[in-house]
């Protein structure tokens, strides 16, 4: 395997095993095959966009980062409030100045550095309030940069001209009925929440006793993995019984939520139905918070 010149990404490496996402990355590796150039991940909160984003960004790593090719990098826009904060967080990336060009003449230096990188893969996460700025940065940069390639994460389709679009769906979940551990296990909602369990309980070994607990928790969760991950950092508090006791009685009442119809068709969750405490997060993910607030 190619080494990977650290100097030219800013990606950290994995930090732990991704699950369920093989299609997913396979998917995405099919259209840069396809010579797609801009490559859009979307999908509600805590379905794990940025990490399958950023496992994706890292398997290019060996292609980006040899002789001559520009790196990959990746740029959180997060708490982007404007087109000067969007295009500052790419530049303090970039170590690109900025001084003196506001508006299309950022973009336009931007593009001019994108382009002298050669082969470089940008990854512009959670793009959700920068997306104005980026329908006029992303075509400018692809047409000034040929070599260049963009994939970004949003909540919604941020109707990107010639965009591929992937929606990131919440991992499998196993069904009711499953009485057996190694059974239940084979969805990943179930896989992801042993590992993560087991990350804070290394001694614990799941029994078939704990397979109807965990499944249900898991269904309960939605598939939704940062729902599963906060979860099983729970376990060793509170152990499955009372974990699935708290998830219960905080979903009492509680109706799932209503899907609002998108842009090009995409099913998200419409952010004013979801529990106003937490609001725009998916209902899954709020009992959890209060399960965390609770003293373990």
């Amino acid at each position: 395997m190619r080494r990977v010149n650290r100097s030219k990404t800013n990606l950290a490496p994995s930090p732990d095993r991704l699950f369920g996402r093989d299609e997913d990355l396979a998917a995405l590796d099919r259209l840069l095959v396809d010579r797609a150039r801009l490559l859009v991940l979307i999908g509600p909160p805590g379905v794990g966009k940025t990490r399958l984003a950023a496992e994706f960004a890292r398997s290019q790593l060996p292609e980006c980062t040899r002789r001559g090719a520009g790196g990959v990098w990746r740029f959180d826009l997060t708490d982007a409030r404007g087109d000067g904060d969007a295009a500052s967080a790419v530049a303090r990336v970039l170590g690109v100045p900025l001084a003196g060009s506001d508006g299309s003449g950022a973009i336009a230096r931007l593009g001019r550095a994108i382009a002298d990188r050669g082969r470089v893969l940008l990854l512009l996460d959670n793009a959700d309030a920068g997306v104005a700025w980026l329908r006029e940065a992303a075509p400018a940069w692809l047409e000034s940069a040929p070599m260049a390639r963009l994939l970004v994460t949003s909540r919604a389709d941020p109707s990107l001209p010639n965009a591929a679009i992937r929606i990131v769906e919440a991992l499998p979940v196993p069904g009711e009925g499953q009485r057996e551990i190694a059974a239940v296990a084979r969805s990943a909602g179930v896989a992801l929440f042993l590992d993560r369990a087991r990350a804070v309980r290394p001694d614990w070994r799941p029994t078939g006793k704990d397979a109807p607990l965990v499944a249900e928790i898991v269904r309960r969760l939605d598939g939704i993995p940062l729902a599963i991950e906060l979860a099983a950092a729970r376990t060793k508090p509170l152990g499955l019984g009372a974990l699935l006791g708290g998830l219960r009685e905080r979903q009492l009442g509680h109706e799932r939520p209503p899907f609002a119809q998108g842009q090009a068709g995409v099913d998200v969750v419409a952010p004013t139905l979801v529990n106003p405490l937490l609001s725009p997060l998916p209902t899954a993910i709020a009992p959890v918070h209060s399960l965390l607030a609770r003293p373990g």
